[in-house]
């Protein structure tokens, strides 16, 4: 009882702010759980060598690369019904990615999910995709409330919100990346 008495009680924007972090904690347990999962080295190996494709991008095409990527998946996560479920799919293959690759170099995964996330734009991403798939809640929520019209119109809010942090992430990834000397 005093539960449903807390949600009734509290601001929405304070639940809209509560759901938000927990899909980012479910969104770092997803992609974890990803990290983590056994894999054989020649898959490693395999994962690893696909991934490298992203370095023969031309340096000036890396900023739209990451953007777009990084966009569009996001732009996915905020589809009512589907978006949770292509967002935490998205996770999870990122965790057997991050996996793949220190598998690959000999070192540990969990290691190095933990300190992709020493890494700004990787919060902000996070932090994007959360948005996203919190907000898709609301919009399903209030698609079945028959309350759809005015949602919307705070999703495209969204949407330009995380377009903003996206490009943020985006800019300092590239810089990064450029940064780093190629062999």
């Amino acid at each position: 009882m005093l539960e449903i008495k807390f949600l009734e009680i509290t601001p929405t924007r304070i639940k809209r702010i509560l759901t938000m972090f927990l899909v980012l904690l479910l969104a770092f347990i997803t992609t974890f759980a990803g990290v983590v999962t056994p894999m054989m080295r020649e898959e490693a190996e395999a994962t690893k060598k696909e991934f490298e494709k992203f370095e023969k991008v031309p340096d000036e095409l890396m900023f739209q690369l990451i953007f777009g990527n990084n966009f569009y998946i996001c732009f996915l996560m905020f589809i009512p019904f589907l978006g949770p479920i292509l967002g935490f799919y998205a996770f999870y293959n990122t965790g057997r990615v991050i996996g793949a690759v220190a598998i690959a170099e000999g070192a540990d995964p969990a290691t190095i999910f933990m300190a992709i996330f020493i890494l700004p734009f990787a919060w902000l991403e996070y932090i994007a995709y959360s948005i996203a798939i919190s907000q898709s809640f609301w919009l399903t929520l209030r698609i079945f409330r028959r309350k759809a019209k005015m949602e919307l119109i705070k999703t495209c809010m969204f949407i330009v919100l995380c377009a903003i942090i996206l490009i943020i992430a985006a800019v300092i990834e590239t810089m990064l990346i450029l940064s780093i000397p190629k062999t």
